[in-house]
């Protein structure tokens, strides 16, 4: 396969977070193949025997091409772990690249990780943002880029494998405790076609929302909008009320359940006073 982070203009320095499985490992070899001024991070949630071989794996490709990194290593308290983990990698990513003044930071989200988040999405019933992965988002006001959206597991794995990059493989991804991990064993028994119709439906979602978002941009930059329009809108979007508190607020995720209930009596009420949080009122 062709190293996608040579058709990108990327200036400046890059912070990348690097695992040490096939996926950043690849990731990083691009980034060094393309002659990209980067910076490493690695986390090290010291909860796996497995986790210091990938710790030396990252460290040693790193010493061997003079790439600088930065080692963290962090303890699981409580909760999930798979998110408390993802605020971690974030967090850390997003601290050195505020240290170092670096133009973003890249993770290497591949196609796998974007029809995964999709499908996550979608066993919730969340209203999002976005349906699946952006290729650059925003972090705490800094970029992050993920490059490797159209490219597939299977050749990043043959990247670093016709390249000889070394890789571990994390074995608790094949653990069926968390949801994800159960959505990605569906999704890896889908043939190409599955995976490119689910891919359509998430695009199509997608542009639908951006579409809505063009039409009604003047009401969502409102802070006051008539009760008639209001009504008037939601014939035609449902979804309005949610779009305008995350426009008004930056609020989101909001449970679908939630918002149907504010709207349904938003409807029903003469007038209605409602704590979003602890700074957003809804009058």
């Amino acid at each position: 396969m062709k190293n996608p982070l040579l058709t990108h203009q990327l200036t400046g320095l890059w912070i990348l977070g690097v695992s040490g499985g096939p996926d950043s490992m690849a990731l990083l070899s691009m980034a060094h193949e393309a002659h990209l001024t980067i910076h490493v991070v690695h986390v090290n949630y010291q909860k796996r025997e497995t986790a210091q071989r990938d710790e030396a794996i990252v460290v040693h490709y790193c010493q061997r091409h003079s790439i600088p990194y930065t080692l963290e290593y962090a303890k699981y308290a409580q909760g999930n772990f798979q998110a408390w983990a993802r605020n971690i990698r974030y967090q850390v990513m997003v601290n050195k690249a505020l240290e170092l003044s670096a133009t973003g930071c890249m993770v290497a989200h591949h196609l796998l990780d974007d029809l995964e988040t999709f499908e996550l999405q979608k066993s919730r019933k969340s209203l999002v943002e976005w349906y699946g992965l952006k290729v650059e988002s925003d972090y705490a006001g800094v970029k992050i880029l993920r490059p490797l959206l159209d490219v597939s597991k299977e050749e990043l794995v043959a990247y670093c494998s016709q390249r000889k990059v070394e890789f571990g493989i994390d074995e608790s991804n094949e653990s069926l405790t968390y949801t994800r991990n159960r959505i990605r064993k569906e999704l890896i028994k889908l043939d190409m076609d599955q995976q490119r119709s689910l891919l359509e439906e998430k695009n199509t979602l997608n542009e639908d929302r951006h579409e809505l978002l063009f039409r009604y941009r003047p009401e969502l930059n409102r802070r006051e909008i008539h009760e008639e329009i209001y009504k008037e809108i939601i014939q035609a979007w449902p979804l309005f009320l949610f779009e305008w508190i995350r426009h008004q607020t930056s609020l989101y995720p909001l449970a679908l359940s939630y918002v149907q209930e504010l709207s349904r009596q938003l409807i029903q009420s003469q007038s209605l006073k409602i704590s979003l949080n602890e700074q957003w009122i809804l009058l």
